[in-house]
């Protein structure tokens, strides 16, 4: 009963020194600072880690390393490839090259009517050329569907330039593999242009 009288005397001060106004403790305006700060300092580091570009080079680098003479383990990165992307072989000799139809497509600008042409080549290697012209027969129709859709949407800008066009070439490489093969080793091991004109 003493404290809580204790505690009503110290509240009658407090209100009387400001007008009548309780005013907030210094323990509670630090814990409020301190938790906006920590607000402030969580949201710039989220931030700053989602401004960074995936690097699939460092995704790559794990925990596999070689015992040294001193008896430190020395962190090797691993050399192994996407299941995704298959290296062609040197020799052309040694692939198969399946031509797929050739794809015409109004580029997505407005106020003007811009075509772009397109036709592909897929590198497949020989060993691998009847099952993957069998399986590439059998979706072929979804696989025209999903490459109009892609052109479709494409700008003139995104046509552009090497970097574009090697850019494209990826996104076609890996969108024929998962339209084929989706939870296969993919077969194709290159995409290739074999026609590719804007008008």
């Amino acid at each position: 009963m003493a404290d809580e009288e204790n505690t009503n005397t110290t509240e009658e001060t407090s209100e009387s020194k400001n007008g009548g106004r309780a005013t907030p403790g210094l323990k509670t305006l630090l814990m409020k600072l301190g938790l906006f700060g920590a607000v402030v300092v969580g949201g710039l580091v989220a931030g700053a880690v989602a401004s960074k570009p995936f690097s699939p080079a460092k995704a790559e680098a794990s925990a596999v390393g070689e015992m040294g003479p001193d008896g430190v383990i020395e962190m090797q990165p691993r050399r192994s490839r996407p299941a995704s992307r298959r290296t062609p072989p040197r020799d052309p000799k040694e692939l198969y090259y399946y031509d797929l139809n050739r794809i015409t497509v109004t580029l997505n600008e407005p106020g003007m009517a811009r075509y772009v042409a397109l036709t592909i080549t897929l590198a497949i290697e020989k060993t691998d050329s009847k099952v993957a012209i069998s399986d590439i027969e059998a979706s072929k129709p979804t696989l025209v569907h999903r490459l109009t859709v892609y052109l479709a949407g494409c700008k003139l800008e995104d046509l552009r330039g090497d970097k574009n066009l090697n850019r494209m070439r990826r996104e076609i490489f890996d969108m024929v593999n998962n339209v084929v093969w989706p939870d296969q080793t993919p077969l194709v091991v290159d995409v290739l242009f074999k026609e590719f004109a804007v008008s």
